[in-house]
């Protein structure tokens, strides 16, 4: 090969890609060569590296390649990568960005997204924390908002007296790394996010003019789709409404080109509030990932499906003690009415003690499917499974139902078009049952009708007219889905 190589150097030059070529190739043979050999021993083999060997002070270019240094190989470690926190603080009072629509008191006010002060904390670069609070008072959360610590969040059980201390556990958030998590301290009120605007004084906004307000001053940047936003909610007293504007948020963010789940407490922390909490027997609510066409990721929902669940079967082990959604008497239900869900499946596990597993989950499916509507059956029916049988997955989960004896009739589609749901609604001490009807013409039950006592499943026997494919409700269950009937 060496005399290639020569014969090779004397007819072209060195940078001759043909020589550029042998020399490489000469340079991996020599390299193959076991370094504790004899170079007789390599002579038999090529009579060429034997010369070379015996002449070190002539050698060929082959050589000179085989010597060259290789990159030492230590024990040092990597290095870190950089933790570098920053704090954005800007005034507001700026006649910049896009213009958003607000009301003062009742009268609708234009802002400047500029006018609005705000504080931004970066980690290496992406936002992690908002504090759209008013920084007219220094308030607790404020100034946690400011420190690098991890998100976790505070849920409190519903209080039992104040003398009582409630139970609390951590929750943390669903996320790939703590970057993909953004926090945004803001007050509201109502359905409306309330915040201190200087000259003009405090101005409501809905989730739509959030959503702006988020995207101008570069709350959004970095993250990929799909990232969480955290809506730490601080209100004077505990109001309803406050999910809405999350809701309306995540679907806005959607609207302008930035995927996001939204997450919110059903209960919104009061003013003193050190940390992230949800108190007095609240929860954490997921709204799942809406794309700029409104259509629903199947696999968020999926996945919220199977944390709501594993909440459930926990909380019900424990005895947890939850907070009723405010006006539950009046509202359909959902899996936000924790305390009406777990007496629920009190109800569809009775009677399963003793049965195999795939019998007793199939006891409580029959159960679950003719009082409540299937986007909550599926959860409820995972929570028991967790809870007793250890299954913690729907793709499980209905493997174990199918191994059970089903009749045909278990998955007749009657069950999830024609029947009229009984609606478990925590009434007091009681469960009520609010029977709806699917609309449409024809005889059926009353969407007005409600009964106080206490929940029966046999009360969901009657059958309601509908035309196949009536949508029972607009509202958003739990887990982020409207049921719609589809036949």
């Amino acid at each position: 090969m060496v005399d290639g190589i020569a014969a090779a150097l004397a007819s072209a030059g060195r940078d001759d890609p043909a020589v550029v070529a042998l020399v490489a190739a000469a340079g991996i043979a020599a390299q193959a060569q076991p370094a504790d050999s004899d170079p007789a021993d390599r002579a038999d083999a090529d009579p060429t590296s034997a010369e070379s060997a015996t002449n070190a002070s002539e050698p060929v270019f082959g050589q000179l390649v085989q010597t060259q240094p290789t990159e030492a190989v230590t024990d040092q470690a990597a290095p870190r990568s950089p933790d570098v926190w920053t704090t954005e603080v800007k005034l507001g009072g700026q006649d910049t960005g896009p213009i958003v629509l607000g009301k003062l008191m009742r009268d609708p006010v234009r802002v400047p997204a500029g006018h609005v002060p705000h504080r931004l904390r970066r980690h290496n670069g992406l936002p992690v924390r908002l504090d759209l609070l008013p920084q007219t008072f220094d308030l607790p959360l404020s100034s946690w908002l400011q420190l690098s610590a991890p998100v976790r969040v505070r849920v409190e059980e519903r209080h039992v007296a104040d003398w009582v201390n409630s139970r609390y556990y951590y929750w943390n958030p669903p996320a790939k790394s703590a970057e993909d998590v953004l926090v945004v301290g803001v007050e509201t009120q109502g359905k409306r996010a309330v915040i201190s605007v200087p000259g003009l004084g405090y101005v409501s906004m809905d989730g739509f003019a959030l959503a702006h307000v988020l995207q101008f001053v570069g709350a959004l940047d970095g993250h990929e789709d799909g990232a969480l936003i955290f809506l730490a909610a601080v209100a004077t007293v505990y109001e309803s409404g406050h999910e809405q504007l999350a809701a309306s948020l995540q679907a806005s963010l959607a609207e302008l080109g930035h995927v996001r789940r939204v997450a919110i407490g059903t209960t919104p922390a009061l003013w003193n509030a050190r940390e992230l909490v949800v108190p007095d027997g609240g929860h954490v609510r997921i709204f799942p990932v809406v794309n700029q066409r409104g259509a629903i990721n199947e696999e968020a929902v999926v996945a919220e499906q199977e944390r709501v669940a594993a909440e459930l079967a926990k909380a019900y082990e424990d005895g947890w003690k939850y907070r009723q959604p405010a006006g539950s008497d009046a509202t359909e239900f959902s899996l936000d009415h924790r305390e009406g869900v777990l007496r629920l499946m009190e109800d569809a596990t009775n009677g399963i003690e003793g049965l195999p597993s795939a019998e007793a989950v199939l006891s409580a499916f029959r159960t679950l499917r003719r009082v409540v509507r299937p986007a909550i059956a599926d959860v409820l029916l995972l929570a028991i499974a967790q809870r007793w049988y250890g299954v913690t997955t729907m793709a499980d989960l209905w493997s174990l139902l199918a191994s059970a004896q089903v009749d045909p009739a278990d998955f007749d589609g009657r069950f999830t078009t024609d029947v009229g749901y009984d609606l478990y609604v925590g009434v007091g001490d009681m469960v009520g049952v609010r029977r709806w009807g699917r609309g449409g013409s024809g005889g059926g039950v009353d969407a007005g009708e409600f009964s106080g006592a206490a929940a029966d499943p046999a009360m969901s026997d009657g059958v309601v007219d509908g035309p196949v494919g009536s949508q029972v409700s607009s509202y958003v269950d739990g887990v982020g889905e409207s049921d719609v009937l589809a036949g």
